[in-house]
């Protein structure tokens, strides 16, 4: 990530990442390519299947370029295209919340197991054993790919967990979004480039 004014350490379970660190100034905003929303639409969250909702969150963005990808390919692009030490903090994040994540599987999406998929989705799935059961929903409705976490906290320990890192989560979603989008349009760029040179 380009360091800029605002960008600090926050911690995301027992790992630091690098993201916006100033309270006051908005996730997204109305001229970013991603966009924090206050809800999913009610098809995407039910694509959920964690036994209660406890917490959601919601962002969205274009599916410009990527329209023809399949959900699962387009998650894989944001969470396993990441810069390697991104990855590798994500999963130290994960597993220091007790989340049964597996990043050496092939059959997984950085570790997190496909509960379910279709062309337009897929839900990525772990359990913690402080009893936080997680779902990564990504979608693709029209010309928008949405992105949800879903969660149901069954326990105090799994509460007080999720409450210390809520909002460094949310700033590192974004940041992890922008980064997918900022790849995704270097990506058809430089195929433009290639045509053009042709």
């Amino acid at each position: 990530m380009a360091h800029r004014q605002g960008i600090g350490l926050v911690k995301y379970g027992t790992v630091w990442f690098a993201a916006d660190v100033n309270p006051s100034r908005p996730l997204t905003s109305a001229t970013s390519p991603v966009r924090q929303s206050d809800s999913l639409p009610l098809g995407v969250l039910a694509l959920a299947s964690v036994h209660r909702i406890d917490y959601v969150d919601a962002f969205r963005t274009s599916r410009s370029g990527t329209r023809r990808w399949s959900a699962t390919r387009w998650s894989r692009h944001v969470l396993e295209g990441a810069p390697i030490l991104t990855r590798a903090r994500l999963v130290g994040g994960w597993l220091s919340l007790g989340l049964d994540i597996n990043p050496l599987r092939r059959d997984r999406v950085l570790g997190w197991h496909i509960a379910s998929s279709s062309k337009e989705h897929v839900t990525l799935s772990a359990d913690s054993r402080i009893g936080i059961n997680a779902e990564l929903v990504f979608a693709g409705v029209g010309d928008t790919w949405w992105f949800g976490t879903v969660l149901s906290l069954d326990t105090a320990a799994a509460r007080t967990a999720w409450s210390a890192i809520e909002a460094t989560h949310l700033r590192v979603v974004a940041a992890l979004l922008q980064d997918a989008v900022d790849r995704r349009e270097a990506r058809v760029q430089g195929a433009a480039t290639r045509d053009d040179a042709g």
